[in-house]
């Protein structure tokens, strides 16, 4: 049996272009410090987005899925499309409509 400093670890099957990757995080980093730990930046911190579906919105405002659709295609509702048919609202901007309609 080989001693424990001659065993080779076991064969990973990785693309070359992983290969490539780690080969270039190890050339960068500084005497085995990990990258993370030499940038000086701090951390910004991310405000969630809590994205709502067309149907919990309609759901929330009491109509019906193809008018918040409408609301959406009219510019009165700000959404984000993920495609042809998927939209996302951003609950402030569901808010925002809720208080432009309040206000009229």
């Amino acid at each position: 049996m080989a001693p424990e400093s001659e065993v080779t670890p076991p064969l990973l099957f990785l693309s070359p272009n992983l290969v490539y990757n780690i080969l270039m995080v190890q050339e960068k980093t500084k005497k085995g410090t990990p990258l993370f730990e030499q940038r000086n930046r701090e951390v910004k911190k991310i405000r969630a987005m809590t994205l709502l579906t067309t149907q919990e919105a309609a759901e929330r405002l009491r109509l019906r899925r193809e008018t918040i659709l409408e609301y959406i295609r009219a510019g009165k509702i700000k959404a984000i499309q993920f495609n042809k048919r998927i939209y996302r609202i951003q609950e402030r901007e569901l808010e925002k409509f809720i208080k432009k309609c309040q206000k009229k």
